[in-house]
C-alpha cells in the first residue's frame, strides 16, 4: 500500500521542484514516468482483480466508460477554468522559465502546484499532451476508487459500485480537459485512505501530511477543508496524528503563501478575489452572496437528491437510496461519516455548485451510505435487486450520455467543421474572454516581466 501512495507523491514533488527552477525538468519527467509507470501496475492488478472476482460485465463497463472518456482528449480545449488560467499559467512559466505572478490572473498568485505539474506533459505534446496526462490521472483516480471500494464491499458489489463512481459526471468530464481537480482528488485520497486504515506510524502520517500540502498546493479551496480534516483526526483520537497530517501540510504549502504575500501583500489574495462571488456567482444565476446561501441552506434536506440530478455534477441515482436507512434507522455516525458529511455540506453552499469541489467526500459518502443500505437491507432480496437495477440504470445514462457527444463531434473528426467553428459553437459570453486570450495567442506572447 506504500507503494500506492508513492504515485501521488512523485507527481507531486515534480510539481514542487518545477514551481522552484527549470532547471529540475528533467527529473521531474523522470518522476512523472515512474509515477505513470507505478500507475499502470496498479490499474494492470485492479483489472485482473475485476476479472478474477466479478463477471466478465463489470470490467466490460470500465472499458466502454475508459474507450468514450479518451475523446474528448482529441478534441480542442474548451473547459472555461482551463483556458483562463491553468494553461496560461503552464504557458508563461514554460516561455519565460520562471515563475512570476501575472497580474491579468489573480490566480497567478495561488499556489499553482497543478499547472506547473502539467509542464512536461506540455512540452512534450502540447495541450494535447496534457489532456492524455490529465486522462491517465482519471485512470489512477478510478484504480484508488476501486481499492476503497473493495474496503468496503466484497465482490460483486465491490466491482458495481466502483463503476458506478466511474460514471460520475466529473470523471467523464475532467478526463479530457486540462483541470486539477483530479490531481486534487488523487492526493485527498492518499490522505484519507492512510486515516481509514488507521497506519498510524510517523512515517506514514508524515506521507499523508506532505499529501495534503500538495492538494492545498493544487487547490486553494482546499484550505476550507483544512479545519473539517483537523476535526476528524481528532475524533479518531489524539493529537499525534493532528500534529504529523497538519503540521507537515503546512510546511509544504507555507513557502506558496509567503510567495503571493511578496506579490500582494496578501497570502490568500486570491481567495478574497474568488469570496466576491461575482463570477462564482454569476456562473450559478444568482445577483447575491445571501440569496443564494438562502436558496442553498433551503435545499439542504435533498442534498444526495440535488447529488443524483444536478447536470453539472450528477452522480448516480442510487444515492437517491439511501434515504431507505433513515427508515430502518441503520445509519452510523463514524468519525469518518461526520468528516464527509461536514465536507459535503460546505460543498453545497460554495458557488456555483460543483462536486470537483469534495469529490473524494462524495465518494466515500456515497460508498459508506451503500454499506449502510446493504446492512440494512442485507435480508431483502428485492431492495438489493432494486439497487442494482437502480445503479444499472445510471451507468447507462452516463454511457448514453457520452456517446450522444462523440456523435455530435464527429464532424470535426471527419473534417466536415473546422477548428473555429468547432470553438465557436462551445463560446458563451462568460468564456469569450479566455477563447479569444488563448486561442489567440496572447499567452504564447505573453512576456511579462518583474
Amino acid at each position: 500500500m506504500i507503494a500506492k501512495l508513492c504515485i501521488p507523491i512523485l507527481f507531486g514533488v515534480s510539481g514542487y521542484l518545477l514551481w522552484m527552477s527549470w532547471l529540475w525538468f528533467p527529473l521531474a519527467v523522470c518522476l512523472q514516468g515512474v509515477a505513470f509507470y507505478l500507475g499502470v501496475i496498479d490499474i494492470w492488478r485492479e483489472t485482473k482483480q475485476l476479472w478474477i472476482t466479478h463477471h466478465w460485465i463489470i470490467p466490460c463497463g470500465f472499458g466502454i466508460l475508459f474507450a468514450l472518456y479518451i475523446i474528448p482528449v482529441f478534441l480542442p480545449e474548451t473547459g472555461f477554468d482551463a483556458l483562463w488560467y491553468h494553461l496560461p499559467i503552464t504557458e508563461v512559466y514554460v516561455h519565460t522559465h520562471q515563475t512570476q505572478y501575472i497580474p491579468e490572473l489573480y490566480q497567478s498568485a495561488m499556489p499553482r502546484l497543478g499547472s506547473y505539474v502539467f509542464v512536461p506533459a506540455y512540452v512534450l505534446g502540447g495541450v494535447m499532451g496534457v489532456k492524455l496526462f490529465v486522462y491517465g490521472i482519471v485512470l489512477i483516480c478510478i484504480s484508488w476508487v476501486y481499492t476503497l471500494s473493495r474496503y468496503w464491499f466484497h465482490a460483486p458489489y465491490a466491482g458495481f459500485f466502483a463503476l458506478c463512481v466511474a460514471s460520475f459526471h466529473f470523471f467523464g468530464w475532467q478526463s479530457g480537459s486540462a483541470y486539477v481537480d483530479q490531481l486534487r482528488f488523487l492526493f485527498e485520497i492518499g490522505v484519507l485512505w492512510v486515516l481509514i486504515k488507521r497506519m498510524y506510524s510517523p512515517i506514514v502520517l508524515t506521507v499523508a501530511g506532505v499529501l495534503f500540502g500538495f492538494a492545498l498546493a493544487t487547490k486553494l479551496i482546499t484550505l476550507f477543508f483544512f479545519p473539517i480534516l483537523i476535526v476528524y483526526a481528532l475524533l479518531l483520537g489524539g493529537w499525534k496524528r493532528v500534529i504529523f497530517i497538519c503540521g507537515t501540510a503546512f510546511l509544504v504549502v507555507f513557502p506558496w503563501y509567503v510567495q503571493s504575500f511578496q506579490w500582494t501583500g496578501n497570502p490568500f489574495s486570491p481567495l478574497f478575489q474568488s469570496l466576491d462571488g461575482k463570477e462564482q456567482l454569476a456562473l450559478a444565476g444568482f445577483s447575491n452572496t445571501w440569496q443564494w446561501l438562502v436558496m442553498q441552506t433551503v435545499k439542504l434536506p435533498a442534498f444526495l437528491v440535488l447529488l443524483a440530478t444536478n447536470l453539472e455534477s450528477y452522480t448516480t441515482p442510487l444515492f437517491v437510496l439511501a434515504y431507505a436507512t433513515v427508515v430502518r434507522k441503520k445509519y452510523v455516525w463514524s468519525p469518518l461519516f461526520i468528516y464527509v458529511v461536514l465536507c459535503c455540506l460546505f460543498l453545497l453552499w460554495i458557488p456555483p455548485f460543483s462536486l470537483r469541489y469534495a469529490l473524494s467526500a462524495v465518494v466515500i459518502l456515497f460508498f459508506l451510505l451503500m454499506r449502510q443500505y446493504i446492512d440494512a437491507y442485507i435480508q431483502s432480496r428485492i431492495a438489493l435487486v432494486v439497487c442494482v437495477w437502480i445503479g444499472t440504470l445510471g451507468i447507462l445514462f452516463q454511457i448514453g450520455v457520452r456517446t450522444m457527444l462523440v456523435v455530435r463531434v464527429m464532424p470535426f473528426f471527419l473534417g466536415k467543421i473546422s477548428q473555429e467553428e468547432y470553438l465557436s459553437r462551445h463560446i458563451t459570453p462568460l468564456s469569450n474572454g479566455p477563447f479569444r486570450l488563448w486561442y489567440g495567442g496572447y499567452w504564447k506572447s505573453y512576456l511579462y516581466s518583474k
